[in-house]
């Protein structure tokens, strides 16, 4: 028996491909629009004296840990994005790269806020939201696969 969703699915009201192929065709300019906006959004977050603080310690330490992860998981993703439009042996490692650095400047930017302080977890938080965003389960998997 048939699905009610499956004419649509199987005919392709939205084709994966056609979705991937609109991405790719995204300009360079808008692409680095994107991007630069992400870090401007990062660097206003850091430029706060104080952030909202949930009731709780524990509740506190686990919001801020993860908004660190997923904001470096989308600018690595977004860097990467942004760096397939030039032809690189591998921009999954660059974007990588890039956030890395950000991460770094930004925790220097914090230690000039008054009220906030660098911390070496919160960049290596960073540095793995942002292997995420950059797609390193599949850097890693296809290392695994020549090994």
């Amino acid at each position: 028996m048939s699905k009610p969703w499956g004419s649509w699915m199987a005919g392709g009201f939205v084709r994966r491909a056609s979705i991937a192929e609109a991405i790719a065709r995204v300009p360079v300019a808008v692409r680095w629009g994107a991007t630069l906006l992400w870090m401007g959004v990062i660097f206003f977050l850091s430029a706060q004296s104080q952030l909202p603080q949930a009731p709780e310690p524990w509740l506190d330490f686990l919001a801020k840990k993860t908004t660190h992860a997923v904001e470096y998981a989308i600018l690595a993703a977004l860097a990467r994005w942004t760096l397939r439009a030039y032809p690189l042996e591998n921009p999954g490692r660059w974007a990588w790269a890039w956030a890395a650095f950000y991460a770094l400047t930004d925790e220097a930017h914090q230690s000039l806020v008054p009220g906030r302080h660098p911390s070496g977890l919160d960049v290596m938080i960073d540095l793995g939201g942002a292997w995420i965003g950059a797609g390193g389960w599949r850097m890693a998997r296809v290392g695994r696969r020549k090994a």
